[in-house]
């Protein structure tokens, strides 16, 4: 392992990032974020929160998921679902002159990230599954980019409908190397658009938390068509 001076804890990256610890495990389960598990415990890449700092600014509190779909909403085109007008108000402010992009991180716990493997053969069945709002690498042509992968599952899925899921199409838990269905997890029902996928924002924002350089560049692309 590389001296111990090169690598900071979860808490440290995340008070260097303005994250909460959830956050930084969430990036290092998806690869965003290099690090190393020793003795039980994640040492996180200093040069890569460095770079990520410098790369994406400071952002503010990620906003929780009823308020951070309503800004999804509204940054794909939707009228402001109903809001107090306080929470309306704030969200405002919020995106004020910003980009998708620059809201990236505040709008990261809109879904819990679960990975599963499941036989291949059963995945053709799971996406057309009416339990799961495709999204991702899955959704990405419905928006016109060009971007495919017959092998992977991404999706949405409401919170009481997951273990049903599980057991139904036999999903495993995986890491991130091996995981073939990766499903976001909400807690109220799932958004979907005109073609039954996820709202554009929504996509976006799951291509650019690949740990896919290409699937990345293609939420960057699909992101700045939004503003």
């Amino acid at each position: 392992m590389e001296q111990r001076r090169d690598y900071v804890s979860v808490a440290e990256a995340a008070r260097g990032l303005r994250l909460g610890d959830r956050r930084i495990r969430a990036l290092i389960r998806a690869g965003a974020l290099a690090a190393q598990n020793v003795g039980g415990r994640w040492l996180v890449s200093r040069a890569d929160v460095e770079q990520r700092a410098r790369r994406r600014g400071r952002p503010g509190r990620p906003l929780g998921q009823r308020n951070a779909w309503a800004l999804v909403a509204r940054l794909s085109g939707a009228e402001w679902p109903e809001l107090s007008p306080w929470d309306r108000s704030r969200l405002k402010q919020r995106v004020a002159n910003r980009s998708l992009l620059s809201l990236a991180d505040e709008l990261h716990d809109r879904a819990e990230l679960h990975l599963f493997r499941s036989d291949e053969r059963v995945l053709e069945r799971l996406r057309d599954d009416s339990a799961v709002v495709l999204s991702g690498v899955n959704a990405a042509a419905e928006y016109g980019l060009d971007i495919r992968a017959p092998g992977v599952v991404e999706a949405y899925v409401d919170r009481d409908r997951l273990d049903d899921l599980v057991y139904r199409y036999a999903l495993r838990p995986a890491a991130v190397a091996d995981a073939n269905v990766l499903l976001r997890v909400v807690d109220e029902a799932v958004p979907r658009a005109r073609q039954g996928v996820a709202p554009v924002a929504a996509v976006a924002l799951d291509l650019l938390e690949s740990s896919d350089d290409r699937s990345r560049r293609a939420g960057r692309e699909l992101a700045r068509r939004l503003r």
